[in-house]
């Protein structure tokens, strides 16, 4: 069984390491805990992926795309983990919706095996906040299909599209 990382120590960790690029002290941190696999090199999720899929975001794309049946996801603002393909879906698709010309770049990665790491920037006209903000996202896999997500920004746009998802 895989150990899981304590989301709450990320930023600390972070912190006490700024000199080194946050995909990397998060990578250090979970290595020795990681189950390494080639599922990464298999032509799953992969960080390159994740990349390719922000330059161009599309709905379509995310309806299409293949995910585990336990994904568990968890976004800022949201009480609790979004459970299941349907509800990651929806998650982006509302995201989407709310950031039709959204972009990211990805500015750190990070592929360990079945564990990934991105620290992004993202640009676009979100309805609320600044038009560039940062963040930071931790993907596991299995045989190269998302298992767990967990995305880590303060932007605003993520406390609206949590009370979109949750109004639904």
């Amino acid at each position: 069984m895989t150990k899981r990382i304590n989301p709450d120590n990320l930023l600390s960790m972070a912190m006490r390491h700024s000199r080194r690029s946050l995909p990397m002290v998060l990578a250090g941190a979970y290595a020795a805990t990681a189950t390494p696999s080639l599922a990464a090199t298999k032509g799953g999720w992969t960080t390159k992926v994740f990349e390719s899929f922000w330059r161009a975001p599309s709905a379509e794309v995310t309806r299409r795309a293949t995910y585990h049946p336990q994904l568990t996801a968890w976004w800022p603002f949201t009480p609790g983990p979004l459970v299941g393909p349907s509800a990651y879906i929806k998650s982006v698709t509302t995201l989407l919706t709310l950031i039709p010309d959204v972009k990211l770049v990805v500015d750190d990665a990070t592929d360990l095996g079945d564990v990934h790491f991105v620290r992004w920037t993202a640009r676009g006209t979100p309805p609320v906040g600044p038009h560039e903000w940062r963040g930071a996202g931790f993907v596991r896999t299995r045989d190269g299909v998302m298992v767990e997500n967990w995305i880590f920004s303060d932007h605003p746009v993520f406390q609206r599209l949590a009370d979109e998802i949750l109004q639904a």
